[in-house]
This record gives structure tokens, C-alpha cells and sequence, in this order.
């Protein structure tokens, strides 16, 4: 029972893609049916027509969806590099405007209203 259990643990990962393709694989299967039952050739000759017409609208609609998905993940990818770049850069002007120069002196380092000039009476 636990195996069973498990594969079907295992099939839960396909049922997003049957749930999404359901219909035309169901129209692929009724077309191949038709083609084994119909008697008349141009019957089973429309059939597989229709069943190859299912078949290559999927793979494009496939194709195409795993085209889309693939390119906004590379415009998301780039768009997280920039972020990253960009906050680098601004961690780094901050610690460079706080950074202490030299070690004990009190001194800030590009200090805008150069505070180590005044008198301490100022300060």
C-alpha cells in the first residue's frame, strides 16, 4: 500500500501537464479512435488529419509557452542582477561615508559639513 501510495505521490508531479493539455489529448484520442473504426478511407484519412492538426497546434502552443516562460525568467534574472549590482554599489558609498579616517582619529572620511574642522564648543 505504501509503494502505491508513493507512485502516486510520483504522478502528482504529471498532473498539471495532463490537466493542461486534457483537451487535446483527449481530441488526439478520438481521432485516432475514428481512424481505426471508420470504414471509409476518406474518413480515416480526415481523422488523421485532424489528429495531426491537434498534435502540431500543442507542440506550438508548448513551444511557444516554454519559449515565453524562458524569457521572462532571463528579463527576472537580469532584472535581480541589476538589483544586486546596484545594491553593491550602494552598500559600498555607505561604508565608504562612514568608514573612519585614520583608525582613532574620530575623523569621518568625506564628511559634507567637515565636522572635524569646527571648534568642539560647535560641534
Amino acid at each position: 500500500m505504501l509503494a502505491l501510495l508513493d507512485l502516486w505521490h510520483q504522478m502528482q508531479g504529471l498532473l498539471p501537464v495532463v490537466r493542461d493539455y486534457a483537451v487535446a489529448l483527449a481530441l488526439i484520442a478520438a481521432a485516432l479512435a475514428v481512424v481505426s473504426i471508420a470504414p471509409g478511407v476518406r474518413s480515416k484519412l480526415a481523422a488523421l488529419l485532424a489528429a495531426c492538426a491537434v498534435i502540431a497546434t500543442t507542440i506550438a502552443y508548448g513551444v511557444g509557452l516554454k519559449r515565453g516562460a524562458d524569457r521572462v525568467k532571463a528579463d527576472w534574472d537580469w532584472t535581480l542582477e541589476v538589483e544586486h549590482r546596484e545594491g553593491e554599489a550602494a552598500r559600498s558609498d555607505a561604508e565608504r561615508a562612514v568608514r573612519v579616517e585614520p583608525a582613532d582619529s574620530g575623523v569621518l572620511a568625506n564628511d559634507a559639513w567637515n565636522r572635524d574642522t569646527k571648534p568642539a564648543r560647535l560641534r
